[in-house]
């Protein structure tokens, strides 16, 4: 032993690179350390509830949140608590539940009760209801949501103080009545958005009134040990991983087995297009069957609605449409994604993505061009990892980022972020090959960092830092100075046209040139920075939402492996400056959006996704330095020397990738063929499958025109406090609302002024909850010869209500 170390110090001593990289690693794994030590357990949520007359008094983690005079009972018969599911979102930090529960007199601060909950809830004291309660190492959890009553107590003045640990929502029910009435506190640490606030509450007969309510900010400290809880999960696990794989290689160089440099060696005789096209042919197929069938062709998010109408404005060659005659009427949601703004109607967002749908729009397919685009990011994935690393890592994670349920989901979807990704990759890979063409290449990669601008603008801004550092470093080397200078003026000089572009875009959308879309539709300093309602608190817990969900979504794995791929390269010492930029890159994009105010979840953590590029081509840079790593080791153990030894590093690669196959095929199985989902939440589907008719939206209608062979007609549908009654056909309109089919929404005051501005039009009524298309003025023929009165054409005829339609949840 002695003499290992001794040669291991000599190498030291006589290598520099070895020594740095020893030093990274020992420094990385000392952070990583001591960032999972102090992030165990994740975060706690300490709740009060103060009853005192008919006061109420919520305070959260020592805050005052809320206050409210309400009328319950004069005499306490207990109080109870409510717990959600804690199983539903795996990849929030273990353990999750209530920790412990105690109640004081106000007065004089006498410990009426308490319970540790060390075990399961003792039935002789407590009422259990609905869920079924579980012992999570002293803290109570429950499989479905579940209610514990404590009563036959006579407590008036009290308080109730309960301790969580990393739930998503529980409810303390202050002075609980048999009958379920009694003043409800909420809370919900873990929340989707403003429209749940945490809310002190009335409850009668089992159905809550809110009286008052606040948006609950819990203790900064709090919400990053638990960000930092989920992205270390797998530390541990990581670091035995290796040790076990490193033991396979050993025994199986021992084995008499064939040698697997062979293998190794026979493998990379394979054309890399034949196996990349038949990925590449996957990934493009598992999204249009999810775009055409899932989905139903058509935008199920409102966000997707106003994408294709605005794409269907630039294939028409105009930036915006006339105003519709009863603006009111074509609102599909409040406040509109497609405003007015004078003379122009537009959507809100920037030109960037409708802009590639436009080319759909025009031949008539724009639900290809999702599928298509995501296709192209799999191939440019596969350039970019080849010509920054080697072909392996391109490879690797072209077959990552292909059976991401992330990325199929956004693949599939009209939403943004795909083609922000296929704009920051194409920026990327340009600048990969700049050196070959400076000056074209310098350009190509401007025009597409400043498509990513007019796309996703925050991610972009985002990413001015890590892209200008690359920039910049191109001018390191003294004998490539001059050629730097011309790329970066390149870059540049093109990046300021695209935000010309976006100026542009505006005065011919809004009237003016420095007033976007996204300015007209609320204050941009309420949704951006915390000048506003917005805080630092509060963009942390979004951002702990995003974690959450990524962890789930980005490769479908089982959540104790989560980050690991992405950590290995750092944890085991990289020097490479091309993996710290992928890190940093990653690290804006998503710190950027603590400065946002909502979290946006929809088909996952999608103000994210612009992270998956770099956290995909980290995650196979993270199998490549676990493979070296791995022969290195091994290699030492038996010879007792540093060496490089082709069958050791061909097993080590043999070993690491079949891990990594076997978490690709899981995450197929699991999400893609729907085969024991693992988890169950809104907005982020646990499976494929699940995204069929998402948020209640599908075709009903149009199957009922089509049915009718409707022609010349205007369909007026049902007015709905939800979006997708008239959403789900809003699009379907020409800009100009001169198609053989138009759709407004049946305003039952202005119907007329609707009717009239459409002349010549039969009019039918159309309802989505239950589906059925009346008609209200038929469109009548001619008479023939011998006919006494008109005879209505067969459009006229009712249409039954469809069946088996998907009711709006």
């Amino acid at each position: 032993m002695a003499d290992a170390f001794r040669q291991i110090s000599q190498r030291l001593r006589d290598d520099r690179r070895a020594r740095i990289a020893v030093a990274i690693a020992i420094a990385v794994n000392l952070l990583l350390l001591s960032a999972y030590v102090w992030s165990r357990g994740g975060q706690t949520t300490h709740v009060r509830v103060e009853a005192r007359g008919d006061q109420f008094t919520i305070f959260v983690d020592g805050r005052q949140q809320a206050q409210a005079q309400l009328v319950a009972a004069p005499q306490s018969g207990g109080f109870a608590l409510t717990l959600d599911d804690t199983h539903d979102v795996p990849s929030l930090p273990s353990p999750r539940g209530i920790d412990s529960v105690t109640v004081r007199a106000l007065d004089t601060g006498e410990l009426l009760f308490h319970d540790g909950f060390f075990s399961s809830p003792d039935d002789a004291t407590w009422t259990k209801r609905d869920g079924a309660f579980t012992d999570d190492g002293g803290v109570l959890g429950v499989r479905g949501a579940g209610q514990l009553t404590l009563s036959g107590r006579d407590w008036r003045d009290f308080s109730v103080d309960v301790v969580y640990r990393n739930v998503s929502s529980g409810s303390v029910i202050m002075r609980a009545q048999p009958d379920g009435t009694g003043a409800v506190a909420t809370v919900r640490p873990f929340r989707w958005n403003r429209d749940t606030s945490e809310t002190i509450s009335l409850a009668t007969n089992s159905r809550a009134v809110t009286t008052s309510g606040a948006v609950v900010e819990a203790k900064r400290a709090e919400t990053m040990r638990a960000l930092v809880a989920m992205t270390l999960r797998p530390y541990p696990w990581l670091l035995l991983a290796l040790a076990l794989a490193a033991l396979a290689v050993w025994l199986l160089q021992l084995a008499p087995l064939p040698r697997f440099d062979s293998l190794v060696e026979s493998a990379r005789t394979i054309p890399l297009w034949m196996s990349a096209g038949i990925v590449i042919e996957f990934a493009f197929a598992i999204a249009v069957y999810i775009s055409y069938s899932l989905l139903s062709h058509q935008p199920h998010v409102p966000d997707g609605i106003a994408y294709v109408f605005q794409a269907k404005v630039l294939a028409s060659g105009h930036l915006s449409a006339s105003p519709p005659p009863v603006p009111a009427a074509f609102e599909f949601i409040s406040p509109p994604f497609v405003q007015i703004f004078g003379s122009h109607w537009a959507a809100v967002y920037p030109f960037g993505h409708p802009l590639l749908l436009a080319i759909g729009a025009r031949a008539g397919v724009v639900w290809l061009i999702p599928p298509l685009v995501g296709a192209a990011c799999v191939a440019m994935i596969l350039l970019l990892g080849r010509k920054l690393f080697d072909a392996r890592t391109g490879a690797v994670a072209m077959i990552l980022l292909a059976t991401s349920p992330f990325f199929l989901m956004q693949a599939g979807s009209f939403m943004s972020h795909n083609t922000a990704a296929f704009y920051l990759l194409a920026s990327m890979l340009a600048l990969a090959y700049i050196d070959r063409r400076p000056a074209l290449y310098g350009v190509i990669a401007g025009v597409a960092f400043g498509l990513l601008l007019n796309t996703r603008p925050l991610t972009a801004l985002a990413l001015v830092v890590p892209f200008g550092a690359w920039l910049l470093s191109m001018l390191i080397a003294r004998t490539h100075r001059r050629t730097g200078a011309i790329e970066i003026a390149a870059f540049v000089a093109v990046g300021l046209l695209m935000i010309g572009a976006y100026l542009l875009y505006n005065y011919g959308t809004t009237g003016h040139v420095f007033s976007s879309g996204y300015q007209s539709s609320g204050d941009p300093t309420q949704q951006v920075g915390f000048s506003g309602a917005h805080s630092v608190a509060a963009g942390m817990q979004n951002e702990q939402i995003q974690m959450a969900f990524l962890l789930l979504v980005l490769n479908g794995w089982p959540t104790y492996v989560g980050l690991a791929l992405v950590l290995l390269p750092f944890l085991l010492g990289t020097r490479d400056p091309r993996d710290w930029f992928l890190l940093a890159s990653a690290i804006f994009v998503v710190g950027a959006w603590t400065l946002f105010e909502g979290n946006g979840v929809m088909y996952g953590p999608r103000y994210w996704y612009e992270a998956v590029p770099f956290l995909m081509l980290l995650s196979a840079r993270g199998a490549e330095r676990a493979a070296a790593a791995i022969a290195g080791v091994v290699t030492y153990v038996r010879a007792q020397r540093f060496a490089e030894d082709g069958a050791t590093a061909a097993t080590a690669q043999v070993v690491v990738y079949t891990i990594v196959a076997a978490l690709v095929g899981s995450s197929i199985y699991g999400w893609l063929l729907g085969q024991h989902p693992t988890w169950r939440a809104d907005f982020v589907p646990e499976q494929a499958s699940a995204m069929r008719g998402y948020l209640g939206v599908d075709d009903r209608i149009p199957r009922l025109v089509e049915q009718q062979h409707l022609h010349n007609a205007l369909v007026l549908v049902e007015d709905c406090p939800e979006f997708q009654c008239y959403g789900s056909v809003f699009w379907r309109n020409s800009p100009a609302l001169d198609g053989d089919i138009v759709y407004a929404k049946d305003i039952v005051l202005q119907r007329d002024a609707i009717t009239a501005a459409f002349p010549g039009r039969a009019v039918y009524v159309a309802r989505y909850h239950t589906p059925s298309l009346e008609p209200i003025r038929p469109l009548f023929k001619p008479n023939r010869p011998g006919q006494s009165s008109p005879t209505p054409t067969p459009e006229a005829t009712p249409t039954p209500a469809l069946g088996g339609a998907t009711p709006t949840p």
